[in-house]
């Protein structure tokens, strides 16, 4: 009896677990505005010539993704994605090179760069100053700025 009891709030606590991992989701991509994003720039980049993996960036509203996203770069665009298991409500982004902006951030202690997106100026992305250097350095052709 008391492992039918023991399956069964298991099983309680998984389904509740779940349900409130996939709302927080939903909700981080709410309100920092990657759902927003994906109306205008679903997508992956054909062929990635490099990749950033457990990259850093935060978003509109202190929404932040911490080591869990993915840089891609190809010829179409920057390839924006986040790690599996928090996927739900984050669809690929594949942002056009000629939709990015790029400002670098004043600050004392960590150097950033903000990027802007020309058809959702609303929703900015930062990445640190090293990683727009990285993907700046392997794509001139495409995103040539300076900073």
């Amino acid at each position: 009896m008391e492992s039918a009891l023991d399956a069964g709030q298991a099983m309680q606590f998984l389904i509740a677990f779940t349900t409130l991992w996939i709302l927080m989701c939903f909700a981080l991509s709410l309100w920092g505005g990657w759902w927003q994003l994906t109306d205008r720039y679903r997508g992956t980049p054909s062929k990635a010539a490099a990749k950033w993996r457990f990259e850093s960036a935060s978003m509109r509203r202190m929404a932040a993704y911490p080591g869990c996203l993915k840089f891609s770069i190809g010829r179409e665009g920057l390839g924006i994605s986040i790690l599996f298991l928090f996927r739900v409500g984050h669809p690929p982004l594949l942002v056009p090179w000629t939709d990015i902006t790029a400002h670098e951030l004043e600050s004392l202690v960590i150097k950033k760069v903000r990027l802007n997106f020309a058809k959702e100026p609303d929703v900015p992305l930062t990445i640190s100053l090293k990683l727009a250097r990285q993907i700046r350095d392997t794509s001139p052709a495409y995103w040539n700025l300076d900073f």
